[in-house]
C-alpha cells in the first residue's frame, strides 16, 4: 500500500512542469526496486515493471545533465520544460505509437494473467483443506509438539496441483515436509499416498484408515514409513493465522 501511494503521487507530480523531474526521479527509484525485486522472487510482472523502469528513464533523459550538475558537480542550475518545438528534442510519433501499444499490450496481458491467476487463487482455496495435529501416536510413544522435531507432525494439508489431489505434511520442523498425491476410497474410508518424488509413480506406497469422529476430530491411522502411525486433527482454517488477523496499527504495541 505504502508503495502504491508513492506511485500515485509520483504520477501527479509528473502531470506539472514544476514538479515534472521529481516525480520521475520518484519513479525511476521505485521501478528499479519493484524491477530488482521482480529478478529477485520471480514475480510475474517483470517485463511491464521492466517497461516502465525504461520509460521513465526515457523522460528523464533531457535533464541527465542538470541532473548531474546538482547531484554530482554540485554546481547550481536550473531545470527547466523542455521545449517541445526544439528539434533535438522532437520525438519519431512512430516511436511513441509503437510505445503506447507495447504499454497497452503489457497492460492487457498483465490484467488478464493477474485476473486468471485471482480465479485460480479462489478454485485452490476452496479445494485446500488444512488440519492441525493434536495427538500423534507412533508406534507406542506420544510424540510431544517440540518446536523443529522433524518427526512429530504439525499440520496435515491436502490441495489440488496440476489437476491432482495432493497432500503436504508438516513437521514441526518448519523445512521438514513430505509430499504425496493420493486417492480417496469414500466406501472403506481409506487413503492411499503415492509419493511425489517418484515421477509417474501409480502404486501406492502407504494406505491409512481415516474416520471423522463425532467431536469434529479427524483420525488416521494405519503404517507410514515402516512405521505404525495414529494422529488425531482438527480442521484448520488458513485465515486464523495470526499473521492475517493482525490488523493495521499506526503506534508500536507490546
Amino acid at each position: 500500500m505504502f508503495s502504491g501511494a508513492l506511485e500515485i503521487i509520483a504520477a501527479l507530480l509528473i502531470l506539472h512542469n514544476r514538479t515534472l523531474v521529481l516525480g520521475l526521479m520518484m519513479l525511476a527509484g521505485i521501478y528499479l526496486n519493484v524491477c530488482m525485486m521482480n529478478y529477485s522472487f520471480s514475480v510475474g510482472v517483470l517485463y511491464f515493471a521492466t517497461f516502465l523502469l525504461l520509460v521513465t528513464l526515457f523522460l528523464l533523459y533531457p535533464y541527465v545533465k542538470q541532473l548531474t550538475k546538482i547531484f554530482i558537480l554540485q554546481q547550481p542550475t536550473t531545470l527547466k520544460a523542455i521545449n517541445n518545438s526544439n528539434s533535438k528534442y522532437k520525438i519519431n510519433k512512430l516511436l511513441l505509437i509503437a510505445l503506447g501499444i507495447l504499454f497497452v499490450t503489457a497492460f492487457t496481458f498483465n490484467t488478464a494473467g493477474a485476473f486468471k491467476q485471482y480465479q485460480k487463487n479462489i478454485i485452490s482455496k476452496k479445494k485446500t483443506q488444512i488440519y492441525k495435529v493434536d495427538v500423534q501416536i507412533v508406534n507406542t510413544d506420544t510424540l510431544q509438539a517440540i518446536e523443529n522435531s522433524k518427526s512429530r507432525w504439525r499440520y496435515w494439508m491436502e490441495y489440488e496441483i496440476e489437476n491432482k489431489k495432493a497432500i503436504i505434511i508438516f513437521s514441526m520442523d518448519i523445512n521438514n515436509r513430505m509430499r504425496y498425491y493420493y486417492s480417496k476410497d469414500t466406501l472403506n474410508h481409506q487413503i492411499i499416498l503415492f509419493p511425489q518424488k517418484v515421477e509417474g509413480a501409480m502404486q501406492g506406497t502407504d494406505t491409512l484408515n481415516y474416520l471423522l469422529k463425532p467431536n469434529g476430530q479427524l483420525e488416521i491411522k494405519g503404517d507410514l514409513n515402516g512405521k505404525s502411525n495414529t494422529i488425531l486433527l482438527h480442521s484448520f482454517s488458513i485465515d486464523s493465522f495470526p499473521l492475517l488477523q493482525r490488523k493495521l496499527h499506526f503506534f508500536p504495541t507490546e
